[in-house]
């Protein structure tokens, strides 16, 4: 082995003083040091001689690419170049590094800068890994990704391409296809340009089976006789098929609450393994649920899905309790309408009567002629048919001062009675009977005359003057 070693070196330096070539640096990457930017690259095998070094630059807006020195970083024996301000403000320009001795240098080498924050992410079981490119982008490159087993890493540390991740153009790559899920796997990604390259950046170990993020689950639910019907979907993989074929255990918690507008819920809790129904809910209210996947044996929890909310009727024998207490109500409610439309007339009848009549009511007589007419004296006098001729009297009338100068014949002398017999101005008698007689007639007849004793004692001619008056 000790013999090689110089045999290699005599042989490198004799190959290098034939054809005056001097092997490029390489694996050129830039630092970011607390503001600064160092452009940095590994040394050349030298063989004894001094190796220098020259650092170029050009903007990627220059069409025909001219290369310029960059300053404090020709000809210098370091293998890193801190680059100015002028440079680094830049993001648009490239780096060239090559090695001198001499007369002699290598070919150029162009700086290309690594990707950073290399991550990957799984959602139901697309495992997608995403990287940053540096701030400082030296041109236009590609990237390039691998990925290695945690037994290739153990055995004899080998990488693998990822399917469909390289060359890209985009800073994130599908692995869904190049990882198993019972495994633990290591990734890195490098840019390229041509024929340079940056340093792989490495992420963290993944394992897509604790890693992964369980999506939301589909749900629908139904509301039907007083109950929720919850069906639920099993989350799906990229590929179309259920994580149940990765997660035999998956399951779901239901939670589920009553729809308060004042914000005070008591959620409550169902566990089930596909759709289920939730029963005891208080009918004509508003509930609410989400449902999340879960896997015990994985100790993994999903993502919740969106809320849903849905509103609970009541089962056939509540629904006839509320048609009875409604056909009740709605009979009181008539009921208590009735009443007080009929207490409304009485006392508006009331209220009229007081207003519209007097106060004061007619006599009885008069009460019972305007009631039952047909039924007085007076018009069954009228009805009889011996009525066939009207009779009249003969009424006089005579003053108080003509009866009191009538000389009245009270009692004779002798105590005898009075004559019953007197001699009216024609010759003829008037005795008692006459006078009764025509003072009855006056009374049937509805007149009113003096008593029949003043008129009988009076005088022929007085009579016979008051009639002329």
């Amino acid at each position: 082995m000790a013999l090689k070693q110089p045999l290699f070196g005599f042989v490198w330096a004799l190959a290098s003083t034939v054809l005056g070539e001097i092997t490029e640096p390489g694996n050129l990457r830039i630092d970011h040091v607390t503001s600064k930017h160092i452009l940095k690259w590994d040394s050349v095998f030298s063989q004894g001689k001094s190796v220098t070094y020259s650092v170029q630059r050009t903007f990627d807006g220059d069409g025909n690419r001219n290369w310029t020195d960059v300053q404090n970083c020709t000809r210098i024996a370091e293998t890193k170049c801190e680059l100015l301000d002028d440079i680094a403000s830049n993001a648009s320009y490239s780096l060239r590094v090559r090695a001198e001795h001499r007369n002699e240098t290598s070919n150029w080498t162009e700086a290309v800068a690594a990707p950073k924050y290399v991550t990957i992410g799984s959602f139901n079981m697309k495992h997608l890994v995403k990287w940053d490119p540096d701030v400082y982008q030296l041109g236009p490159v590609t990237y390039s990704v691998q990925f290695q087993g945690q037994f290739e890493r153990s055995i004899n540390g080998s990488w693998a391409e990822a399917s469909n991740c390289t060359d890209l153009t985009e800073t994130e790559c599908d692995l869904f296809d190049s990882l198993a899920f019972y495994a633990t796997y290591y990734l890195r990604v490098r840019a390229e340009r041509g024929s340079a390259m940056s340093r792989w950046v490495e992420a963290e170990p993944f394992s897509p089976y604790k890693d992964t993020v369980i999506g939301p689950p589909k749900v629908e639910v139904l509301s039907q006789g007083g109950e929720l019907h919850v069906t639920i979907g099993d989350p799906v993989a990229e590929d179309g098929l259920s994580l149940r074929n990765n997660y035999a255990d998956l399951a779901y918690h239901v939670i589920y609450w009553v729809k308060n507008e004042e914000g005070t819920t008591k959620m409550q809790n169902k566990s089930a393994t596909s759709s289920t129904v939730l029963l005891n809910l208080q009918p004509w209210t508003n509930y609410c649920l989400k449902v999340q996947a879960y896997s015990e044996e994985s100790s993994k929890q999903g993502q919740f899905s969106t809320i849903t909310c849905e509103y609970v009727t009541a089962d056939a024998k509540r629904r006839a309790l509320a048609a009875a207490e409604v056909l009740f109500i709605t009979l009181v409610a008539v009921l208590v309408v009735t009443l007080g439309c009929f207490f409304f007339v009485i006392y508006a009848r009331r209220a009229i009567k007081y207003l519209m009549y007097p106060s004061y009511s007619l006599p009885v007589h008069i009460r019972e002629y305007l009631t039952e007419p047909f039924q007085q004296p007076l018009f069954e006098t009228l009805n009889k048919e011996e009525l066939h001729e009207e009779h009249w009297d003969k009424l006089s009338i005579v003053s108080q001062s003509e009866i009191n100068s009538v000389p009245l014949n009270s009692t004779k002398t002798d105590g005898s009675k009075p004559d019953k017999a007197t001699t009216k101005p024609d010759g003829k008698t008037l005795n008692e009977e006459d006078d009764v007689q025509s003072s009855q007639s006056s009374v049937d007849s509805g007149h009113y005359s003096n008593s029949t004793e003043n008129s009988s004692h009076q005088t022929p001619q007085s009579l016979e003057d008051a009639s002329r008056t």
